[in-house]
């Protein structure tokens, strides 16, 4: 995960897998390093801003091994940085998969605009920005919504091993999403009940 400061990166980890792993808070510190959370034999990683004195963009992609990432999603808050757009384009060009996430959905607003309008005008904007036809993430951590949304593509994306680890960590938000963790629990055991059947059958000298 990568994006603006302040834009909810820890909150949506959190929310994502059902449990307070990254800490949270209203100070809108800019993160320095790279912070890794380790879950579910899954990992997710807060890298700092792109294009900045500390992380200038020629030696962004290298410094961080962008291309080792299974999975990139861009967290925004309403308003898509400019100077971010090199390095999706760059992205796009090597064939890595980028979500935009547009989280704090709940925050939106504008007199005399419907919810629905300004959707429309902040996906044109990152449309026009990455020059593709991206579908945009709306999410907000407070109340819960558009979450199932991005974990159903979080999991598209996945090779299918680690859907499975996916679909085990992520918190379910509908009753599809906790029927898909029910099968894989079902498969699950069925395979250990296997194996330990098979294992049985081992004699002991």
């Amino acid at each position: 995960l990568f994006g603006q400061p302040g834009s909810g990166k820890s909150s949506l980890i959190n929310r994502l897998i059902g449990q307070k792993l990254a800490p949270e808070g209203v100070r809108n510190d800019v993160t320095t390093e790279p912070k890794a959370y380790e879950w579910n034999g899954l990992t997710l990683v807060d890298l700092p801003g792109y294009d900045t004195a500390k992380f200038p963009a020629d030696s962004y992609m290298a410094r961080f091994r962008i291309m080792e990432f299974d999975l990139l999603l861009c967290i925004f808050d309403s308003k898509f940085h400019k100077a971010d757009t090199e390095l999706f384009q760059e992205i796009s060009r090597r064939g890595k998969k980028c979500l935009f996430v547009c989280n704090k959905h709940d925050t939106l607003w504008q007199d005399g605009k419907e919810i629905i309008d300004l959707e429309q005008e902040i996906t044109e904007n990152v449309r026009q920005q990455v020059s593709g036809s991206q579908t945009i993430y709306f999410t907000s951590c407070r109340k819960n919504t558009g979450l199932n949304e991005l974990e159903c593509a979080i999991k598209y994306y996945l090779e299918p091993i680690k859907q499975s680890r996916w679909i085990q960590a992520a918190k379910a938000y509908t009753m599809e999403f906790l029927t898909e963790k029910k099968e894989l629990c079902k498969k699950r055991v069925t395979l250990a009940a296997a194996a330990a059947a098979l294992g049985g059958t081992i004699p002991i000298p």
